[in-house]
């Protein structure tokens, strides 16, 4: 789960979650606006997410 307390920048309209049990590649050129970056320590947990999920590790 991501909340406006996760964020060092930006701001969510709602509560929003990270679906962590698939890998997407996007391509940067069809990102229309950047909503917010999360805080280091919002990214070190939902990297220790996907590395348990994959059995991978940190």
């Amino acid at each position: 789960m991501v909340t406006n307390e996760d964020l060092i920048r930006g701001s969510l309209d709602c509560v929003s979650f990270v679906q962590i049990d698939g890998i997407y590649a996007l391509e940067k050129t069809i990102i229309r606006e950047v909503i917010g970056m999360l805080s280091q320590e919002k990214m070190q947990e939902i990297h220790t997410q996907i590395a348990e999920l994959f059995d991978l590790k940190s």
